[in-house]
Order: C-alpha cells, then structure tokens, then sequence
C-alpha cells in the first residue's frame, strides 16, 4: 500500500492523509514542478493517475477549477491539492518533470549509458621544441605547419586503428582498443602507429626545412592499462573522452625520451602485450614518475628504419 512513482523508480510506502501528492514528494526526496509553490494556482505540479484514482480525495474548489478550464480528465490531478486516502495504492506520474532531471534523462540516452572500461593502449605525442619554434616564425605560419603535423599523425593513427583522445597545443593522444580487437593486437597497433608517425614526421620535417628553414622532431610515449571511455562534456556539447591514469603516465612516459635519448618509449605493460614488435625494445630502464609510487620499467625504440 502506498504511492508509487511511475515516473521516478520509487514508491513511498507510506500515506498521509493530511498532506498533499506534493508534500509527500518532498519527503520523499522527487522534485516536482511547483511554480506557484503549491498554491493552487498553476498547474505545473500536475499528475497523471495510472491506478488507485479511487484512493485519493476529492479535489477542492480550486483545483476543480483549473481542472475545467484546461480540460482535464478525471485521471490528471495537482500535486499540491491532492491528498492520499488510507488503505490503498496508487501509481502516478509527474507530467512536467524538473529541467535537471530532463537534462540528465536526455544526457543518458545520447551517451548510452556513462561509459565503458577495458584495458586500452595509450600514445601520447609531443612536438619538440615548440616554444623555441612558436617564436621564431610568425603566427600564421605556425598555424599552418600546426595543421600539417596534426594531419600526418591523425591520418597514422587512424590507418592503425586508432582513436583521437585529444590535442592541446603540440601535444596529441590517442588510444587503441575500442574496437574491442585481441588485447595484444592494442598494443601491436600502437607501436606500428608510432614507427609510421616517427618515418612521417621525418618526411614532413625535410619539406618544412625547405619551406621554412625549421625542422621537427616528436617523442612519443606508450602505456597499456584498464581506463574509461565515453561521451563526456555538457549535455549539449559531449565528446569521446578517456578517464584514467593512462593518459597521464604516457604523457610522462613521453617526456623521458629526452633523458633516455630516444623517440619512443613503451611501458613494461606494452611490452608484456607485444608479439612481433617485442623484439624492437630489448633494453629495459627504470624510471620514477612523478604521481607514481614505485620505479617503472620503460623500453625504448630501437629500430626505425
């Protein structure tokens, strides 16, 4: 016995005689419309009644009348005028629902639910020497070497298998997995990405050496562990997105082939996920990464022709 709320998953097993469908509500913790704030003067906090019309009061005077006026059937009711006899169950649904709730609603169908987690491959990119670059050419220019760069790498990491993560400034990551492929074809892929971005890169630096009289150079950093993916951002602007650790450990992987002398470098779990290209990261270093407790095993490229 009691009230159950179609519209909100919820029943309140409880009845009060001596409170309205609105007041009730409230304890309850289910937000109803209520512009009027339950004067009876709106019909904002109005309720279809599915079962148990017989097990509420009577409405008032005025309810009666906003009733006729905007032609209800017996079965729509104001929250705020309706109250609860004892004895019986009624099932009801709000017909205006809260903006919040509608947003969150219409947020949950487009994502498809919040996201997804599986063991993924992560790259992370960097443009060396961008700040030194960014200030000896002018803007424009810079744009445009910006956009040819950005293209060579989408179009390896796509050629790959590959899904753009993000990319800030001269920095771009990517992951490799979604697809739902075998776990050691993620990280086979990734490494096959960075081995053809590295040759590309070398490509385009030679034509910007002639147009520009710049040249380029990238490091490029690879982990493998569990992270969440899914649409994220506001309800009207979502985007692919990646949370987890990941990114931030490949991105400090990254930033070690300075130290290391090198243009790729792999994670332990990468390695430990590879087949044909383990053979191309014999040598193992232990590294301390900021945000990382204990030293982690890192391996460098070392063929690329």
């Amino acid at each position: 016995m009691g009230i159950t709320w179609d519209c909100a998953q919820l029943s309140t097993p409880w009845h009060h005689p001596e409170k309205t469908l609105l007041e009730i509500a409230s304890e309850a913790d289910i937000e109803m419309v209520s512009a009027c704030g339950g004067q009876t003067i709106c019909s904002t906090c109005k309720v279809e009644v599915i079962e148990g019309l017989d097990q509420l009061e009577p409405g008032s005077a005025e309810e009666l009348r906003i009733a006729e006026r905007l032609k209800w059937g017996d079965n729509i009711r104001l929250g705020c005028a309706t109250r609860f006899k004892s004895g019986g169950t009624v099932v009801i649904k709000r017909l205006i629902k809260p903006p919040n709730e509608r947003k969150a609603e219409k947020r949950r169908l487009k994502q498809d639910g919040l996201g997804v987690i599986r063991s993924l491959a992560v790259l992370f990119v960097d443009l060396r020497g961008f700040t030194p670059l960014s200030e000896s050419i002018p803007a424009f220019d810079l744009v445009y070497i910006l956009n040819r760069y950005f293209t060579s790498l989408k179009e390896e990491i796509i050629k790959n298998n590959g899904t753009i993560n993000l990319w800030v400034g001269d920095e771009m990551s990517c992951v490799f997995g979604i697809n739902e492929m075998k776990h050691s074809s993620y990280c086979e892929d990734a490494v096959q990405t960075a081995i053809s971005i590295k040759k590309r890169i070398g490509v385009l630096s030679e034509a910007l050496k002639n147009e520009f009289s710049v040249e380029i150079d990238i490091g490029i950093g690879i982990h493998y562990r569990p992270a969440v993916f899914g649409n994220i951002g506001p309800i009207d602007d979502l985007r692919f997105g990646l949370v987890g650790d990941a990114v931030n450990i490949a991105s400090r992987i990254e930033r070690k082939t300075r130290e290391l002398n090198c243009d790729v470098l792999i994670t332990n779990n990468v390695r430990d996920n590879l087949s044909e290209s383990k053979a191309l990261f014999p040598q193992e270093h232990l590294v301390n990464l900021k945000g990382v407790s204990k030293e982690m095993a890192v391996y460098p490229l070392t063929y690329t022709s």
